[in-house]
């Protein structure tokens, strides 16, 4: 079992720990803040911030290659030919519990956005990175966003070996198992 909790951040930011039972959330919570953000997130949060600033973003997921699950999310201006930004990498609740089998907690962070569901679909994939815009960028509104090669990530993840991500009892007729499952949830 998954025991989630919301950690509010001291500049209006949230987070969220997953760990596997409740007295580890007093125990892991004092990480939130001093592992919410690395070098790399701090060197890019001022040229996401001008982006997601915007009217109007282009937003482009790209499937991981192992595991395929996990979505590679970057940002960038409408302009022709502007540099995208990585922003997060987002993965499923599945993948969580396939992760707290080898470690003690999952934060997420600046830069890793956990999505509801135990399956990669186009609308959660959207959906979690609207939530990460919220959580991360709190003080922005919401822009405009145009996603790009969400329904290609779908098609790159039609080979990839499931057998990784534990199904919930009851949810096993859920996960895809061939690209014809995943060509039908895309077309859903």
């Amino acid at each position: 079992m998954t025991i989630t909790g919301t950690i509010a951040l001291p500049d209006g930011r949230t987070t969220r720990l997953f760990v596997r039972s409740a007295d580890d959330v007093s125990l892991y919570t004092p990480l939130a803040e001093a592992t919410f953000m690395d070098d790399g997130d701090h060197e890019r949060e001022s040229a996401l911030r001008v982006v997601l600033n915007s009217e109007v973003v282009c937003v482009d997921a790209h499937a991981g290659i192992d595991p395929a699950d996990v979505q590679h999310v970057f940002v960038r201006p409408t302009a022709p030919d502007s540099k995208r930004i990585f922003a997060c990498v987002i993965v499923t609740e599945a993948r969580v519990e396939k992760m707290l089998e080898s470690e003690p907690c999952v934060l997420e962070t600046f830069s890793f956005q956990v999505s509801s569901g135990r399956i990669v679909t186009p609308a959660g994939t959207i959906a979690a990175f609207e939530t990460w815009v919220q959580r991360v960028f709190p003080e922005l509104r919401l822009p405009i966003m145009c996603f790009a090669n969400v329904s290609e990530a779908f098609d790159a993840m039609a080979e990839a070996d499931w057998s990784d991500v534990p199904a919930a009892s009851g949810d096993a007729t859920l996960l895809p198992t061939s690209f014809e499952d995943v060509a039908s949830l895309v077309a859903a």
